[in-house]
């Protein structure tokens, strides 16, 4: 029989599976829009039209603001992020240069110039397995309001610039990270609807699983409980109907005397 302590572990530990399982939908759901890859994704080829990935640059993930691959900020703030990357060279050469970076889509040209694309690495990654790192970064939002992303690219060429300037199109969906500029004197009490949705599906989960479990564990106590107490009366009238003695013969005697 599982004690009580137990009972409130497994369900600390079924809300707690709950929460994990919901948040982990809810960033499935941001990203299977068609506008972003789902990461792990390789870099975004030189060619706008090619809409492959080299896996041989892989962005595992990123994480816009604390939101995650989707991230709401407010006109011009400075936007703070971080990812982590595997490289290596795709030809087999020990010795390649090799180059990952993000393209902001609000560059104002093509090939991006300086301020419009953030460099990650740039240097020897080796054969596989490479690099794996975790890198941060940050750039400013545009001013407008609006919806942006952000493309993870690569190369192996002898310096950033060079492999930059390889991007001389601008590219299509879809990107690596999206960026909602909201026209709002302050975005940051402002909830997404889809945010509140997830928040409140969650909840609801844990309460669910909360309540049945509680309910399962106040009836088994009382299944257990019910035969004690009857077993407890039995045994209290089985003593006081033993502790009812007869008479005993000398008293009888002292009475027909």
């Amino acid at each position: 029989m599982k004690s009580l302590a137990e009972k409130y572990t497994t369900v600390i530990l079924m809300l707690l599976i709950s929460v994990s399982v919901c948040s982990k939908l809810g960033q499935i759901a941001q990203a299977d829009t068609g506008e972003l890859a789902a990461l792990p994704a390789g870099s975004r080829l030189q060619d706008p039209f090619d809409l492959r990935f080299d896996r041989t640059r892989l962005l595992i993930e990123v994480d816009i603001k604390g939101m995650g691959q989707v991230a709401y900020v407010k006109p011009g703030e400075i936007v703070l992020g971080t990812c982590r990357y595997q490289i290596y060279s795709g030809a087999g050469n020990p010795s390649e240069i090799s180059q990952g970076f993000f393209i902001l889509s609000w560059t104002q040209g093509w090939p991006p110039s300086e301020g419009f694309y953030i460099p990650i690495y740039n240097g020897i990654a080796g054969v596989y397995p490479g690099v794996t790192k975790t890198a941060s970064f940050s750039f400013n939002a545009p001013t407008v309001p609006g919806t942006y992303y952000l493309y993870w690219c690569g190369g192996a060429h002898y310096s950033m610039k060079q492999a930059v300037n390889c991007y001389n199109q601008p590219l299509s969906l879809p990107a690596h990270a999206k960026i909602v500029v909201m026209d709002t004197p302050d975005p940051h009490n402002e909830t997404p609807t889809s945010l509140w949705i997830y928040a409140l599906f969650t909840v609801a989960i844990a309460i669910a699983v909360a309540g049945i479990a509680i309910g399962l564990g106040l009836s088994k106590r009382r299944t257990i409980a019910q035969p004690s107490i009857q077993h407890l009366t039995k045994t209290t009238l089985a003593t006081k109907t033993a502790g009812l003695k007869k008479p005993s013969g000398g008293i009888e005697g002292n009475a027909r005397n």
